[in-house]
């Protein structure tokens, strides 16, 4: 499958699901349910990093109950956020659609940008 062609400064509507938090000595600290100033603060950081810029976002929180091949069943941070980007760099933007922003959950479906 073709990715879209995209140019600098083109505004796009996206939705993506990733899992919000961060690592400290090994275990996963993911921000309080209702958090969501932190949740989109993580997702300005991730833009900064994967070539584009929030114009506007709605996000929504829970957590998501998952297996892994082994059958070990655990818990992950589920945010969903919907909005407006901007592109700001169409080589980095281009390669995040492809790999996906963040780095928890990818192999449950997490991480992957849609436009």
């Amino acid at each position: 499958m073709e990715l879209p062609a995209v140019q600098l400064g083109e505004l796009r509507m996206f939705s993506l699901r990733a899992c919000v938090g961060r690592k400290v000595r090994g275990r996963h600290i993911y921000p309080p349910r209702g958090d969501h100033a932190t949740r989109q603060a993580w997702l300005a950081r991730q833009g900064e990093r994967h070539g584009f810029a929030v114009v506007a976002v709605h996000s929504t929180s829970d957590f998501a109950n998952v297996s892994d091949q082994t059958g070990r069943s655990f818990m992950l941070d589920s945010t969903d956020f919907t909005g407006v980007l901007k592109v700001i760099d169409p080589t980095a933007f281009s390669a995040a659609l492809r790999t996906g922003v963040g780095s928890t959950g990818r192999a449950f479906g997490f991480s992957l940008l849609s436009i």
